[in-house]
């Protein structure tokens, strides 16, 4: 990069609390801090709990406090003062809301190189892709988390094609390869109990009713089967009187709430499982792969890149793929995992492996630092004029 010696990169999110794209947003900030960028991030929200990761590196977050849509033209006015303040080459933004605001910010300060990342192939808030359309000449180019997701934003939002890259999620594999599993009775179960753990935000993209379902199904079969849900969200009170949860299944549903101990509950299962309806790159999923745990999944974005789920729809390499939405499915590779001790060791020994090889936070700092480079390379300068 010719442009100056230490090149500027302001980031822009729109929460910093404890979630996966939160976590790979300050991952990726930390890691091109380290390769020599002068970094700077700004969240639109509040101060949160992910700002303590970025101050221990030295990066200072600016919090702008915004925590409706009357904060909009604060955020806006705040984040047009921090683009010229800061002067960055490249500005990159993560989530719907900074995405939008970080993109008009840019035009009114009269910067040109503006990277958006398309984390999910959002299906219920369908004016997301209509506002993305809308604005999409101030954008230089999307990163899409998943080949899922970047033909999503294609054939659904009519986004230019040649401006959509794919970078998917990395991480730190040692972290989760190395963690410490909790004992039966560190969470109250049985100490011959089989645990079946899904972890997730507890709402209609994560299809835990269809998972519920599916369980209700293969818990007669399996009377020490236990399946423990960790995660928090709107239709918690909903899932809990599911009739998943009831019949055969009666006291062995566990809903744990929001966890900051995922790595344990992942290497305390002997199952994970993932019902989502849409996704981008499943980060619950990528963490139990690196675990090392067997992994039943739905056909939902970026979970077939993961599983190695074959074009012409052959057997995955690295896990069981069943519909979205079909809990009968769901069930019946659920039950053909828990009967396969072999078949679930070289499915999990192989997902690991290809974590470790493909899918590394480095691996991924890389690919953005790479691209980041190309654009400083072939972007025209900095506009000369700002909109006042």
């Amino acid at each position: 990069m010719t442009h100056s010696p230490r090149p500027r990169i302001l980031m822009i999110i729109t929460e910093l609390d404890r979630g996966g794209a939160e976590q790979q947003f300050v991952q990726l900030a930390i890691g091109l801090l380290h390769k020599g960028w002068e970094v700077r991030v700004v969240c639109l929200g509040p101060r949160a709990e992910l700002c303590d990761q970025l101050e221990e590196q030295g990066i200072v977050p600016r919090c702008l406090g915004a925590r409706s849509v009357w904060s909009t033209l604060s955020v806006l006015k705040q984040l047009v003062e921090n683009i010229r303040s800061f002067q960055p080459e490249i500005i990159q933004t993560y989530l719907f809301h900074a995405n939008i605001l970080g993109r008009l910010a840019a035009f009114r300060a009269g910067r040109s190189i503006v990277v958006c990342g398309l984390r999910v192939a959002e299906r219920q808030a369908h004016w997301h892709g209509w506002v993305e359309w809308l604005t999409a000449s101030l954008v230089t180019r999307w990163v899409c988390v998943s080949e899922g997701v970047r033909q999503h934003a294609a054939k659904n939002w009519k986004l230019d094609q040649t401006r959509l890259v794919v970078i998917p999620n990395g991480i730190d594999i040692d972290r989760w390869k190395n963690a410490i599993p909790f004992t039966r009775a560190d969470l109250d179960l049985p100490a011959d109990a089989i645990m079946l753990f899904s972890a997730g935000r507890l709402d209609v993209q994560k299809g835990m009713d269809t998972l519920l379902k599916a369980f209700g199904k293969v818990a007669p079969e399996w009377p020490s089967l236990h399946l423990v849900i960790a995660g928090e969200g709107p239709l918690r009170r909903e899932l809990e009187l599911h009739k998943g949860t009831q019949g055969p299944a009666s006291g062995r549903v566990h809903f744990l709430g929001q966890r900051n101990d995922i790595p344990r509950l992942m290497a305390t299962c002997d199952l994970f499982v993932l019902a989502s309806r849409w996704e981008g790159m499943p980060n619950a999923l990528l963490e139990a792969m690196a675990t090392g745990k067997p992994c039943v999944a739905t056909n939902a974005e970026g979970s077939s890149e993961l599983l190695g789920y074959g074009q012409r729809g052959e057997h995955s390499q690295r896990g069981w793929l069943v519909p979205v939405d079909d809990s009968l499915a769901l069930a019946a590779a659920i039950d053909e995992a828990l009967s396969s001790e072999s078949r679930c060791t070289d499915l999990a020994n192989s997902a690991q492996a290809y974590i470790e090889k493909q899918l590394t936070t480095q691996a991924m700092i890389s690919a953005y630092n790479f691209l980041y480079g190309q654009l400083l390379e072939v972007s025209p300068p900095a506009l000369s004029t700002s909109i006042n």
